[in-house]
């Protein structure tokens, strides 16, 4: 990790300094000046100038009829990802290519930080095949009109891969696809705590996995202990061992707490060298039911949590591995993590539709406006697709000119629209801005400056 330039990123964002867009100009953007050059950025490229060039590109941009190439450039990707985070919020229309099935909340573990809260066994209700199959056509028809293939997700606020009826599921889900002419791809999100048979079937079943597992085995089994307080390490580990051995492509998904975030380099070895792990996700822990329960993370602990992520990353890279999170994507334009803009039909146990995958049940259900389809009789409600996808697409009014405003999700899941708090200063959105920010200056460092004594102007798609 380049230390001046991570404290250039975090004293700029504190100060309200870094990467302002430019004024009169608007387009979403920025500029910033960096070891005595100016960088102009918006999504998707990256410019770097001297002074007099500078000064030329910036009465160039607040003109109708741009002159130079660059402005043109910077230009036409701000037009585009303006128009593409505006068509990603617009509902109507809802045109889901991809279903996500939480086919039941059983679960084998009893982990820390779980948001799907107490489990009432004795009354539990699961996700029933009338259901799934209506679902699977809506999003098969969907994907054939757009010609595209269509993708199934098992997920939930259980464990997809103990449930029985997983195989007949996905037997009706490939048979629809294989009606509409339609290429299918597979995805479970496995804590990983299965038979050896489970493992081998699953291996020769399904696509792809996400494996969770927040670190090595004393705060694996500390954090996400069985049920009845079993250690579960060994079973992710044999798991890992399974899904590599038969060339599964997987990632491992690690849960960072306020207790184990100075952990991460520890971590990522961990997965690295015991999990084999190629690609990993790492993902400050979420709130609880309807906030109730904080994550345990301040504002204040931004730029320390950022710090520790990024000598992870330089450690897996060693390790020909990648660490990511989802929160700020930069090879993607996107808001927060709602189903109803990503294209997701998430059905949960009872048959009811989600907007947010945090609601995994009727128990997480009742606390909010999430339900954007109500099963009834068989059919579904949709009155409150409209209405919920436009509160969802408000933006907090301090975003508006964030240079991250177009690769951010936001406060999202732990603040969200329904239920109110600001997002602009959270947690998640320090996080989020000094990832980027660092990821740009890095790009600039290493990439253009080096160029930029020959060219007096330079850039590049990002």
């Amino acid at each position: 990790m380049n230390n001046s330039i991570f404290e250039m990123v975090t004293s700029g964002i504190k100060e309200g300094s870094f990467f302002p867009q430019i004024q009169s100009c608007v387009l979403p953007i920025f500029l910033q000046e960096f070891k005595g050059y100016t960088l102009f950025y918006a999504p998707g490229t990256l410019i770097a100038t001297d002074a007099y060039q500078s000064e030329k590109m910036i009465i160039d941009l607040k003109k109708n009829n741009v002159q130079s190439i660059f402005a043109k450039q910077i230009r036409n990707k701000a037009e585009m990802a303006k128009r593409r985070f505006d068509l990603q919020h617009q509902i109507p229309p809802f045109n889901p290519y991809c279903l996500t099935l939480y086919t039941s909340s059983d679960c084998n573990l009893n982990c820390s930080y779980c948001y799907s809260g107490k489990r009432d066994y004795k009354n539990k209700v699961d996700l029933n095949l009338e259901s799934i199959r209506k679902g699977a056509e809506i999003v098969a028809a969907a994907c054939q009109k757009a010609s595209i293939p269509m993708s199934v997700v098992f997920h939930g606020g259980g464990e997809p891969l103990i449930d029985p009826h997983l195989p007949e599921i996905l037997a009706c889900v490939e048979e629809i696809a294989i009606n509409y002419a339609l290429q299918i791809s597979s995805y479970v999100a496995t804590n990983g705590v299965i038979s050896e048979e489970t493992a081998n079937w699953a291996a020769d079943h399904i696509d792809q996995f996400g494996l969770s597992c927040d670190g090595y085995p004393d705060i694996q089994d500390q954090q996400r202990p069985g049920k009845n307080g079993e250690k579960s390490s060994l079973f992710v580990e044999r798991t890992a061992a399974i899904l590599n051995k038969k060339g599964k492509k997987f990632s491992i998904r690690a849960t960072i707490t306020e207790e184990t975030y100075l952990q991460i380099p520890e971590i990522i070895k961990y997965c690295c060298g015991k999990l084999f792990a190629k690609e990993i996700y790492l993902e400050p822990i979420f709130s609880g039911l309807n906030q109730k329960t904080d994550n345990g993370f301040s504002v204040n602990d931004a730029a320390n949590f950022c710090s520790q992520f990024l000598k992870g990353k330089e450690l897996a890279i060693e390790n020909g591995a990648t660490v990511e999170f989802c929160g700020s994507r930069m090879n993607e334009i996107h808001g927060r993590y709602c189903q109803v803009f990503r294209h997701v039909l998430q059905l949960i146990p009872g048959g009811d539709i989600s907007a947010c995958f945090k609601t995994s049940g009727k128990n997480t259900a009742k606390f909010d406006e999430r339900l954007i389809g109500r099963n009834q009789e068989g059919d579904w409600n949709w009155d409150h697709l409209f209405e919920t996808g436009k509160k969802l697409s408000i933006d907090d009014p301090s975003c508006y000119q964030c240079f991250n405003r177009f690769h951010c999700a936001r406060g999202c899941p732990d603040i969200c629209p329904l239920t109110g708090g600001p997002d602009h200063g959270s947690f998640r959105c320090l996080m989020n801005k000094i990832m980027t920010g660092y990821s740009l200056l890095e790009t600039a460092d290493e990439f253009l400056l080096p160029m930029i004594s020959d060219h007096q102007i330079v850039g590049m798609e990002i």
